[in-house]
């Protein structure tokens, strides 16, 4: 395991896509570390912070991940926490959160998760309460609850399939993903969306064409994008509204829900 004595990990990938976040992993003590993340860690970045996390338990059982330089924190970053904690539980270990703010601190109280030092806690118990530390969060596992309690699945599904049915007709998909979901309404937003062939449009100037073909291009697709969003919501979607800003490259997909489930008349 770490000593005090080992240098810091510093990883951050020459020729790395913009887009990459950077992370650091760092000795605190006999068996104890830090990763520290920085930037924006999404779903584009999902595989890299795997890896970082796996390479920080293979260091330590106490971890604590340092979030004050993250920038942007989205719902299957948290997953992989999530799935880290459950890891060093397993070992008699624990993961801790710290430093949180800005849109990482408005997500995570999206989630309510309690203020708390330690995680993770037994899943399908309910959070304990313990070893407060102000700051620090305690994430929890995945509690045994009935479907539909925790928004933090749902749009991270959501923001995969969109995903993955882009790159079904695409031939690629966005490279970042966000979703959110409200009582009356869910939002994607995708950014880097463009294919090639698109991006050479635009570049000639022929924006307008992107802009019709892509309304098309969302005709086409609505329904199963409604699909997606009512398997995990169980909501009946009345709209689906998409737009695409060329010049930027990113595409907006809105849901409009309406009372009832998919099924309901």
């Amino acid at each position: 395991m770490s000593s005090t004595t080992s240098p810091p990990v510093d990883i951050a990938p020459a020729g790395a896509d913009p887009g990459s976040f950077l992370w650091r992993i760092a000795p605190e003590g006999p068996d104890r570390v830090s990763l520290r993340l920085e930037g924006d860690v999404d779903l584009s970045g999902r595989d890299q912070l795997n890896g970082a996390l796996a390479a920080a338990e293979g260091l330590a059982l106490d971890l604590t991940v340092d979030l004050s330089a993250a920038d942007f924190l989205d719902s299957s970053a948290l997953e992989c926490l999530q799935e880290a904690a459950a890891r060093l539980d397993t070992k008699g270990g624990r993961l801790t959160l710290t430093g949180e703010d800005g849109q990482v601190a408005r997500l995570l109280a999206l989630t309510q998760l309690p203020a708390v030092g330690r995680l993770p806690v037994p899943p399908a118990l309910q959070l304990v309460r313990e070893d407060r530390t102000p700051g620090e969060r305690r994430l929890p596992l995945a509690p045994d609850e009935p479907e539909g309690t925790d928004p933090l699945p749902k749009v991270s599904t959501i923001s995969r399939e969109i995903v993955r049915l882009y790159a079904r007709f695409l031939g690629r998909g966005p490279t970042k993903a966000r979703t959110r979901l409200d009582d009356r309404f869910a939002l994607c937003v995708l950014e880097d969306s463009m294919s090639r062939a698109e991006g050479v449009l635009v570049a000639g100037g022929h924006s307008a064409e992107v802009v019709a073909m892509r309304q098309s291009f969302h005709e086409l697709i609505a329904p199963e994008l409604r699909s997606i969003v009512e398997a995990e919501t169980g909501r009946r979607v009345d709209a689906c509204v998409g737009q695409i800003d060329p010049v930027a490259g990113i595409t907006v997909e809105y849901f409009h829900f309406g009372h009832g489930t998919p099924t309901d008349a």
